[in-house]
């Protein structure tokens, strides 16, 4: 498995997903990547942890956008 998604985009901690399901409406900020089982864990806008496979973070129905990503740049160069 692996932490990048079917778009490109490599999962990091910090970084914050919103949840394209139409029934909800909530974002989600990662916390840990376990990128052998390729298993995101995420805390949820109310405070309630969950587990998303890297596999649904896309943008397609009921999949995950990336709202922000980690600036690099900004942490001195180095991923967190």
């Amino acid at each position: 498995m692996s932490a990048i998604t079917k778009e490109g985009i490599e999962v990091q901690v910090g970084q914050v997903w919103r949840d394209l399901d139409k029934r909800l409406s909530r974002t989600v900020v990662v916390e840990h990547v376990d990128d052998k089982n390729g298993i995101a864990h995420v805390r949820s806008s109310n405070g309630a942890r969950s587990r998303i496979a890297i596999k649904r973070m896309h943008k397609y129905a009921q999949g995950f956008a990336l709202v922000t990503p980690i600036d690099t740049a900004r942490l001195g160069g180095e991923k967190v």
